[in-house]
């Protein structure tokens, strides 16, 4: 058990999997932080529930900017817009860039 809002998964967090996404097999939605084992190696795991943050309207005065020229608004997003939009450009260098 943890004492954060969590969420039991079936399979153990191996060291370096900690930090990454928890999803949802069927639809790569995800649904929280991977987090940690008890037991380990049998599991199971937790994860760190994210709730609604993936929906959540953030806003700050900045951009990020890729080396291909795309650019990413930061003045109103959510979670879920800035990792589909820089899932796209993984392997492209990128700044912060005030507004």
């Amino acid at each position: 058990m943890c004492w954060y809002p969590s969420i039991e998964i079936n399979t153990e967090i191996i060291g370096g999997m900690s930090g990454g996404p928890t999803l949802i097999k069927e639809t790569n939605e995800i649904i929280g932080v991977n987090s940690r084992s008890f037991n380990f190696p049998e599991g199971p795991g937790y994860s760190t529930w994210i709730g609604e943050a993936m929906t959540n309207v953030f806003s700050f005065n900045a951009k990020i900017v890729y080396e291909d020229n795309s650019e990413f608004d930061l003045r109103e997003f959510t979670l879920k817009e800035i990792i589909e939009f820089s899932s796209k450009r993984d392997n492209l260098n990128h700044k912060l860039a005030m507004v």
